[in-house]
């Protein structure tokens, strides 16, 4: 159904979504993460490892209004958030993937979860931070 979506956005709005076995088995999660203009996901991991991009995302609510479901998410309070019945999907997609109101909040988001830390220097940190919690110095 996603992709069936995807597909008649690209041929009503020309816009050049990446579809099938390309997108589904052949690259890894960090491939489509790279070459992605957006991301649109439920609820999962993926979309805080995305956060480090600062590119839009979108999250599907599927049972909640957006406020109720921004306040039970927060990392959904910095992305587009798409309703089950899809009844919101134009608008969340022309900003998700045009104006991006939300950059600059997301952008704030990720210096305040993750840091200012940018390709390897994340994973170094991290790995510096736990060796501090154990007492082990390199």
């Amino acid at each position: 159904m996603v992709q069936e979506i995807l597909k008649n956005d690209r041929i009503e709005n020309g816009r050049k979504h990446i579809l099938g076995r390309r997108a589904d088995k052949t690259w890894s999660v960090v491939d489509c993460c790279n070459a992605a203009d957006a991301l649109i996901s439920d609820v999962s991991s993926i979309v805080s490892d995305f956060l480090q991009s600062e590119k839009p995302y979108a999250m599907m609510s599927m049972r909640a209004p957006v406020d109720d479901f921004r306040a039970e998410f927060s990392v959904a309070e910095t992305g587009y958030v798409i309703l089950r019945d899809l009844s919101n999907l134009g608008e969340m997609l022309d900003d998700l993937l045009g104006a991006d109101p939300l950059a600059e909040a997301r952008a704030a988001r990720k210096r305040y979860v993750l840091g200012d830390f940018t390709g390897e220097e994340s994973a170094a940190a991290f790995a510096e931070y736990v060796r501090g919690l154990v007492g082990h110095t390199p």
